[in-house]
């Protein structure tokens, strides 16, 4: 990703700048412009359009866009039993477990199987 304030001329060839983000982006990706969710940094579609490599993107709905997190640490996966499902249909202690593994919550409760 490329900073470009709030000029195109610092992006490649068939890029434009994002007013609201500050980065270059492809403009097929318009959802790459775009206001990020509330707790998050950086609008994206996949891990891979954070601009932090450890960052991952969570959407509102799995494979929906959402916006760049950075996963809490293990250490802060505590027992507490609240589970979830996360978006690669496994069950997580609770929600911080799942993020903390840099998995998107599905929804609450059980994954079902």
């Amino acid at each position: 990703m490329t900073p470009c304030g709030n000029s195109s001329s610092w992006c490649s060839a068939g890029e434009e700048c994002c007013a609201i983000t500050g980065f270059c982006y492809d403009p097929s990706k318009p959802l790459l412009c775009a206001v990020p969710p509330v707790g998050t940094y950086f609008p994206c579609v996949h891990d891979d359009d954070c601009p932090l490599p450890d960052d991952f993107c969570m959407g509102a709905t799995c494979g929906a866009p959402g916006g760049c997190k950075r996963p809490p640490t293990p250490s802060q996966c505590t027992g507490q039993w609240d589970p979830v499902c996360g978006c690669d249909g496994k069950t997580y202690t609770n929600e911080v477990c799942a993020w903390a593994s840099r998995i998107a919550v599905d929804h609450k409760g059980q994954c079902d199987g």
